[in-house]
């Protein structure tokens, strides 16, 4: 069973790890700057408490597994970001459920569309992501940013 909670200011040690792995940095930001631990325990504590932004951690068999989050574009629009960090969960539906659960989420939040941006090589994520509805809209590039130069744009009506 999956399930979700929102995300705290001391949830900063899980994204320790998961923010350094370079299997998943290049799966999502491609951003490899080192950082320390004050630097994520920032960042992590910056996200909870963010206004426009809403941050749950995944839990699967009473272990958290990894981040979702919906972040508000406009009144009726929502960017949804997803990591499963801990990798022997991979493969085995948390993905797909957490991000079900989100989309309910997001409709009660008055939401009428999800968009998501995924890099070109995560095959992976974009077949999942079309398995839930999400339909390719645009390629997007960010020429100013050498770790994430392009992204695949899907959208998801509600």
């Amino acid at each position: 069973m999956i399930t979700s909670r929102k995300l705290e200011s001391n949830d900063w040690h899980y994204f320790t790890k998961w923010w350094r792995d370079k299997e998943l940095i290049k799966l999502t930001s491609g951003d490899h700057t080192p950082l320390t631990d004050e630097d994520i325990k920032q960042r992590v504590a910056e996200m909870a408490m963010e206004d426009n932004s809403h941050h749950w951690l995944i839990r699967a068999e009473d272990v958290i597994v990894g981040h979702i989050n919906l972040n508000k574009i406009d009144g009726n629009s929502a960017e949804l970001q997803i990591v499963i960090g801990e990798k022997e969960y991979w493969g085995k539906g948390i993905g797909k459920e957490a991000i079900s659960q989100t989309i309910k989420k997001a409709n009660n939040l008055g939401f009428k569309k999800i968009i998501a941006e995924v890099r070109p090589e995560n095959s992976r994520a974009f077949g999942l992501y079309k398995k839930m509805g999400f339909h390719k809209i645009d390629n997007k590039k960010y020429p100013d940013n050498p770790n994430l130069p392009e992204v695949i744009v899907m959208i998801k009506e509600l």
